[in-house]
């Protein structure tokens, strides 16, 4: 009868372990909603680097504004963000690389913009030596960046197909 009853209940532990993992769907879903939260930053990011070309200091102003705007909503989603099993790599890595953009835009961006509104006659070959150091230092660490997240949601998406 012990044997019966220890059998039983591995039986109901067993059950209860495999019903309390999450579906594939909740997988992806939570992946998906993780993957937008770091779009949105990437496309904030992308509309300042394309303002330097316009040329215009009101329209780098405003995409930088937009970027350290989009950049709080997004930490703010990611504090409230519910965890699902299986998705703290790909959330560790979006929380990671919006820190890192986070910095370049406080500190690399914003140097950037201010370089931008040297007028030409102004702009020594020290401003474009250090333009060139921090153009260099922001590529490095946004591929870095894109790569850890990118890493992460392939690892994740593994468990679209392997979570049930």
């Amino acid at each position: 009868m012990k044997y019966l009853s220890s059998i039983f209940s591995a039986i109901i532990c067993t059950i209860f372990f495999v019903s309390c993992q999450p579906s594939a769907e909740q997988v992806k879903t939570s992946a998906e909603s993780l993957n937008n939260i770091y779009k949105s930053v990437l496309e904030k990011y992308a509309e300042l680097e394309n303002s330097y070309e316009l040329c215009y200091a009101e329209t780098m102003d405003n995409a930088l504004a937009n970027l350290n705007s989009e950049i709080a909503k997004a930490t703010e989603e990611l504090n409230k963000f519910q965890m699902v099993s299986g998705c703290e790599p790909l959330f560790n890595a979006v929380k990671s690389s919006i820190e890192v953009y986070k910095s370049i835009a406080e500190k690399d961006s914003k140097e950037q913009v201010r370089m931008y509104k040297v007028p030409d006659e102004e702009f020594t070959e020290e401003l474009r030596n250090s333009w060139d150091q921090i153009a260099k230092s922001v590529e490095t660490r946004t591929k870095d960046a894109n790569a850890s997240v990118e890493k992460a949601y392939n690892e994740v998406s593994k468990l679209f197909t392997t979570a049930k």
